[in-house]
């Protein structure tokens, strides 16, 4: 998709709000005036007995709370994507911009486990969540890169085969609880209402904590390129719906 509306092959694609194509083929995110989508914040999530074995965890995680934009998400993936740097030495130097110690790296037996979903973003989130493990606690980190999508990373949660990954608010609202429609309906354009009833549920129906989001909100998003956008006067949603009336006109 990124590729056809950089080539001109079409004029809005569906994408992602912290991609780094968008900054590499100068593309625009609309402004999701309408409130379409729902919101995914990221966060670690942990299972219940890692945290209350080794409860330093949330303060650890804490450290990151709310103190990733959008902007330097989608800066770190353009780092990884187009500058092919690697995850561990993006996330290494975002953390010492923060003031953050990234010096210990331990090898030996694992005390806990952090996995990743199959993506850029992921991969980078789950470095960050090992370097600050590792350099603000005695504890020694194993790494499961790409374990796989969402039910995959779910799953091994659950049986124990790793001990926290990075999710997002909207993917455990929508994949995970899969909510009555009514309940849905009344939390779905609502961040802070999303994130608390996930947590909730999920620490009540699986023994799972979700810590302090991240900050950045990795939703769905209309995407055109820059210069089109621009010379028509597009900045959201509904600007470009009464841009395809007026075709019509």
């Amino acid at each position: 998709m990124y590729e056809a509306v950089k080539n001109k092959e079409v004029d809005v694609i569906g994408g992602y709000t912290t991609d780094g194509r968008i900054k590499a083929y100068d593309l625009k995110i609309l402004t999701d005036d309408k409130h379409y989508f729902p919101p995914y914040f990221a966060a670690p999530i942990i299972r219940g007995a890692t945290l209350r074995r080794y409860p330093e965890l949330k303060g650890v995680f804490d450290q990151l709370a709310d103190r990733i934009s959008n902007e330097e998400m989608a800066q770190m993936n353009y780092e990884v994507d187009e500058n092919k740097k690697s995850p561990k030495a993006v996330a290494q130097d975002f953390l010492q911009s923060r003031g953050l110690k990234t010096q210990v790296d331990r090898t030996g037996e694992a005390d806990l486990s952090i996995g990743s979903k199959n993506f850029t973003e992921s991969y980078i989130l789950a470095q960050m969540f090992a370097i600050l493990v590792e350099n603000y606690t005695n504890l020694t980190v194993s790494l499961k890169l790409g374990f796989g999508g969402t039910k995959l990373n779910f799953d091994a949660l659950a049986s124990g085969d790793i001990d926290l990954y990075p999710e997002y608010s909207g993917t455990g609202l929508l994949l995970l609880i899969k909510p009555a429609k009514n309940v849905l309906d009344s939390l779905i354009s609502d961040k802070e209402k999303v994130y608390h009833y996930v947590k909730q549920r999920s620490r009540e129906d699986y023994d799972f904590e979700w810590l302090a989001p991240l900050g950045f909100n990795n939703t769905h998003a209309l995407v055109m390129r820059e210069d089109y956008a621009e010379e028509h006067g597009i900045e959201n949603i509904s600007d470009l719906s009464d841009y395809i009336k007026s075709l019509d006109d």
